[in-house]
């Protein structure tokens, strides 16, 4: 796992225990935070070849891919993570 998704993990675990449950009684807390860890550093190299620093890429990632939504779920929606099964 790469840091980006430890943070997200630690972030989700303090701020979202529902969403987290939901993920872990699913069995895709893991792919969860490979995928959003994958497409975080995804989104930081795509930008930084545009020109913005490291850390500003990093800002946006965290923004577009850890921390989508600081209201409290019990899962992501298919759009923030489409491997998830359709309801």
């Amino acid at each position: 796992m790469g840091y980006l998704g430890i943070k997200a993990e630690t972030h989700w675990r303090t701020n979202r225990p529902k969403m987290c449950q939901a993920l872990e009684a699913a069995g895709l807390m893991d792919k969860a935070v490979a995928w959003v860890n994958r497409r975080a550093v995804d989104e930081m190299v795509w930008l930084m070849r545009r020109g913005p620093p490291w850390w500003s890429a990093e800002e946006v990632a965290l923004a577009k891919f850890l921390f989508p939504s600081e209201e409290e779920q019990d899962t992501l929606t298919q759009d923030q993570m489409p491997f998830l099964p359709s309801e």
